[in-house]
């Protein structure tokens, strides 16, 4: 069963999968992530730098699944 079509999964849980079954498809999505956090002098938080690529840049080819015995 596609669970990107579940509709007891949140609707933003649920594009996420989608693009996950995409890319393991080769459709290569582009996808959103954090590139950096900007800190203060003081070491807290200050600003978080977005970037966008492309899936396969970003987390590499998608490999088989098997079950080893």
């Amino acid at each position: 069963m596609n669970m990107a079509l579940n509709p007891n999964i949140p609707k933003v849980f649920r594009k996420q999968l989608d693009v996950v079954s995409k890319w393991k498809k080769n459709k290569n999505h582009a996808v959103t992530y954090i590139k950096e956090v900007k800190k203060t002098a003081e070491g807290q938080p200050d600003k978080v730098v977005w970037a966008r690529e492309k899936s396969n840049a970003v987390w590499g080819r998608p490999q088989g699944f098997s079950m080893k015995s």
